[in-house]
């Protein structure tokens, strides 16, 4: 990103940007920083909260941080999942972003041992026709449990198994990077970011 302002300078021609997201909150400043003329405005369209498809709830909370290892603060934030969960899922599907593949794995794994998803045999059922789609066993014991990953190291259909299965409601809980980001607009779910 901080490569584009110093190429536009360089460049004679004028390029145009399209940058679209769900979620950026400060659309004003990232259009000033894309301008490559100084007389030249950038364009920009923000559309109002009332016109989201999904309506947000945001819920910050905040806990004390020692500077000294942000690898303990992440543990530590994954341990409060848990509770996390119970208190404001309210029992809808909930959306876990993590920054790295490690910190997917990581949360899926303290998730497996910390919460038991129950499902009927519906969802078991459709589960199970899904289950030859995945080739990875740690990703088929979390989809046997209720709970998915995802991220850059499966495989495509791996990935697209389990947003599938997240998308129909048989996984309860769905870890991922930015990968999925993508595609996030799409649920009506509850979710958390892990740093």
């Amino acid at each position: 990103m901080k490569i584009i302002p110093k190429f536009t300078k360089l460049i004679n021609f004028t390029l145009r940007f399209v940058a679209v997201s769900a979620t950026v909150s400060n659309i004003e400043d990232i259009a000033k920083w894309l301008r490559s003329n100084q007389n030249d405005p950038t364009h920009y369209f923000k559309s109002n909260e009332d016109e989201r498809p999904v309506k947000l709830q945001k819920i910050v909370l905040g806990y004390n941080y020692n500077p000294c290892s942000n690898y303990k603060f992440d543990i530590d934030l994954t341990y409060k999942l848990k509770m996390l969960i119970l208190q404001y899922s309210k029992g809808r599907p909930t959306l876990i972003f993590c920054t790295t593949r490690k910190s997917v794995e990581f949360t899926c794994s303290i998730l497996l041992n910390d919460i038991t998803i129950p499902l009927c045999d519906d969802k078991q059922n459709r589960i199970n026709e899904w289950l030859t789609q995945i080739n990875n066993n740690k990703i088929k014991e979390l989809v046997k449990h209720g709970i998915g990953c995802h991220h850059v190291g499966m495989s495509f259909q791996e990935r697209n198994t389990v947003e599938n299965l997240f998308r129909i409601g048989c996984l309860n809980i769905l870890v991922a990077t930015s990968t999925l980001g993508i595609t996030k607009h799409k649920f009506d779910k509850c979710m958390y970011k892990i740093p």
